[in-house]
């Protein structure tokens, strides 16, 4: 059963499988989030309520940074449920997490402890924007350190 390796941020999950540490990565999925990069007012499609107080003024009711969190954590949850569903279908193996610090703290808020048990290697390194040669330099590296 091939490994299955996920390169992520909060816009762009990269999934490639590999027959071994070895093997040369095979991208399978390219998942993106369109809220991933935008900014935080270009995500919200509405003005945030606004609260009155008497001794504190008048301030927003739900802020930008709890927007691009939802929106995050909407993205996370795809994610997971892709790998979710290979699990499920057998063909996930072994699993390998390189993910911005941030977005891999999502994915394992959202992990089941099944899957957990599938992860050999994580790592808070965002390298989608790398090319799957590059990413495989950097297995490369990691699994020398295992």
């Amino acid at each position: 059963m091939a490994n299955t390796v996920v390169v992520a941020d909060e816009a762009t999950a990269r999934i490639f499988s590999a027959d071994s540490f070895r093997s040369k990565l095979n991208e399978i999925k390219l998942l993106t989030n369109a809220y991933g990069r935008e900014l935080e007012h270009e995500i919200s499609t509405d003005l945030p309520g606004r609260i009155v107080s008497l001794s504190r003024g008048t301030h927003n009711y739900e802020n930008e940074e709890a927007i691009r969190d939802h929106a995050r954590y909407k993205f996370a949850k795809e994610v997971i449920s892709y790998i979710g569903d290979r699990y499920h279908k057998n063909n996930l193996g072994h699993l390998v997490i390189l993910a911005s610090a941030e977005f891999l703290g999502e994915l394992r808020k959202l992990m089941s402890p099944e899957l957990t048990k599938t992860v050999i290697l994580e790592k808070p390194n965002d390298l989608t924007k790398l090319s799957s040669e590059e990413i495989y330099q950097h297995l490369q590296v990691y699994y020398g350190r295992r």
